[in-house]
């Protein structure tokens, strides 16, 4: 069974190496396919052999991580796909235990395993949190996941120091023709994009859990996504929790009024940091007015208040400059 994995590549030098180099040196049988996505870096990949068939493809426009994943996807050759980061590395034995696993259970659309988390030289070893609270007996041995795991997934309380609910970008693996069938990730989405694939294939079937290391996931390098707040992170966050209390049949109640709330929140900490951070006032009036999809709050009226006027402080200061006045800061 070919394992397609696809690595998605900006701007990260020599660290593609390493990651390529954490492919090769798979313990155990496999058989892999390496498709680099190069997402229009302006630091070409370094040349690279692989005991592997690899191959780069390029975009010459940015497509983001979900686009770019989605663009290695349609390049991918194999039943199965896994992905990796190129700042990450795989553990040593992370491909053939998962492709075990999807011989053994023909009927699991997806396949996880456990994460280490890596930060300032020192790894922790994580298992997904819904799988703790709710399956400790699989997480110890690994197993399918009973069908109610397509609601936990979307738990957002079980959500904690930058680890989604289930399975890292790292440590899932999944059927090709599943990501061809519910389109792949969501190209509007560029945080949060690998936990809302994973809700969305919760819905259409089975999942499995392999209960051993499957990569390590360096946190915290800068210059990355995950190192910067900014407006538009929160702002993905929104899309994908009005998204599952919409589509995901079923939801307990519950987890219904905690993403209303999640989603709320994160508009409005956009607003605050288009305001705060970037003075743009149109911005933040469009962010507290899309929190208000989820719910209407004191923070919410006081934050568009804030912005009316910022914007109207902006517009007099244009106005009283552009007719030669005495001009003001605030």
């Amino acid at each position: 069974m070919l394992t397609s994995v696809v690595i998605t590549y900006h701007n990260e030098g020599p660290l593609l190496e390493r990651a390529v180099r954490s492919i090769d040196t798979q313990a155990g049988r496999a058989n892999i396919e390496i498709v680099v996505v190069d997402d229009a870096s302006d630091i070409p990949p370094p040349p690279m052999a692989s005991r592997w068939p690899l191959r780069v493809i390029r975009s010459e426009r940015s497509l983001h991580v979900s686009g770019a994943r989605n663009l290695g996807i349609r390049h991918a050759q194999g039943d199965l796909v896994a992905f990796l980061d190129a700042d990450d590395e795989y553990a040593a034995n992370r491909i053939a235990p998962h492709v075990a696993f999807f011989e053994e259970h023909p009927e699991a659309l997806m396949v996880g395993g456990q994460t280490y988390l890596t930060r300032d030289g020192e790894a922790v070893l994580r298992t997904p949190p819904v799988i703790e609270r709710y399956y400790p007996k699989i997480a110890e041995r690994g197993g399918m996941l009973p069908d109610a795991v397509r609601w936990h997934v979307c738990n957002v309380e079980l959500c904690k120091q930058g680890l989604i609910v289930l399975f890292g970008t790292g440590a899932m693996t999944i059927r090709r023709h599943v990501l061809e069938e519910i389109g792949g990730f969501d190209e509007q989405l560029f945080l949060a994009e690998d936990w809302d694939i994973q809700v969305r294939i919760a819905q259409h079937g089975p999942i499995g859990f392999v209960a051993m290391p499957a990569y390590y996931y360096h946190a915290g390098r800068q210059g990355s996504i995950t190192t910067i707040k900014n407006p538009a992170q929160y702002l993905c966050g929104a899309r994908a929790y009005r998204s599952w209390r919409r589509t995901v049949v079923g939801l307990p109640k519950p987890y219904v009024v905690a993403l209303r709330a999640r989603e709320h929140e994160a508009a409005l900490l956009a607003a605050q940091l288009w305001l705060e951070r970037r003075g743009d006032p149109v911005n933040a009036m469009k962010a507290v007015i899309r929190s208000f999809r989820a719910g209407v709050s004191m923070w919410a009226v006081r934050s568009l208040v804030r912005s009316m006027l910022w914007r109207g402080l902006l517009v007099t200061r244009s106005a009283v400059r552009a007719s030669g006045g005495a001009t003001f800061t605030f």
